[in-house]
């Protein structure tokens, strides 16, 4: 189940044209040749101790910069999420890089997973009830309720953002009347499978709860017309 989910996620990502192995770069060749290399010049016993300590001082450097990047950029999240709660036209230039800005944060990198978690519980947890609430004036199939709708999706995938975002947020019954009115949205359809994966006892909550989220007539209604 797990796999399957990730494995959605990359999917919209990449629909969106951003790949998630980018960085990967294949050394392989190049440190064959240079230990090659290094045994013709240099005693073989020496050789790993060397190229070793010097990995291991890049990763550490690297490592480093990557959490002190991640500080600074979610140190800004408040002052984009006063951008959505605060633009009196969704379609506005503020709004429209706040959400690229937000979408960047929990996109693909290194820190990805630990952002996302982050990102719902910062800025005194206003992150996701501010984008549902945009997501409610933002007008049908237009760039920025897109965006929108895949920032939702990238935070909805960690478990622990779950129950936050489908009942605490009241994500689910937002989104299950938004399908009624928008039933061709295939992103809010993923958004709502995202948020039931993994957790057999919000699943049953949700379920139980019909009469007042709508998932399951949502989801009806969808097929029906479909």
């Amino acid at each position: 189940m797990l796999n399957d989910e990730y494995s959605m996620d990359h999917n919209i990502n990449d629909w969106k044209g951003h790949g998630g192995g980018g960085d990967y770069h294949d050394d392989h060749d190049d440190n064959d040749h240079e230990q090659q290399h290094n045994h013709e010049t240099h005693d073989t016993n020496q050789q790993p101790t060397t190229s070793s300590s010097s990995t291991s001082s890049k990763d550490n450097a690297n490592t480093n910069n990557t959490n002190t990047n991640d500080d600074s950029s979610l140190e800004n999240l408040q002052s984009l999420v006063n951008d959505l709660a605060m633009c009196n036209e969704t379609y506005a230039e503020e709004p429209a890089r706040a959400l690229r800005e937000l979408f960047a944060l929990s996109e693909h990198h290194s820190m990805h997973e630990i952002n996302r978690i982050r990102m719902i519980r910062e800025a005194n947890s206003t992150l996701v009830p501010t984008l549902l609430a945009f997501l409610q004036q933002c007008q049908p199939n237009s760039s920025e309720q897109y965006l929108a709708l895949l920032v939702l999706n990238n935070v909805s995938i960690p478990s622990e953002n779950k129950r936050i975002i489908a009942l605490d947020c009241k994500g689910v019954k937002i989104l299950s009347k938004m399908l009624c009115w928008h039933p061709e949205s295939s992103l809010i359809c993923i958004i709502l499978v995202n948020l039931c994966f993994c957790d057999a006892m919000l699943r049953n909550e949700l379920v139980m709860l019909s009469n007042r989220v709508y998932l399951v007539e949502g989801l009806a209604y969808v097929l029906m017309v479909s």
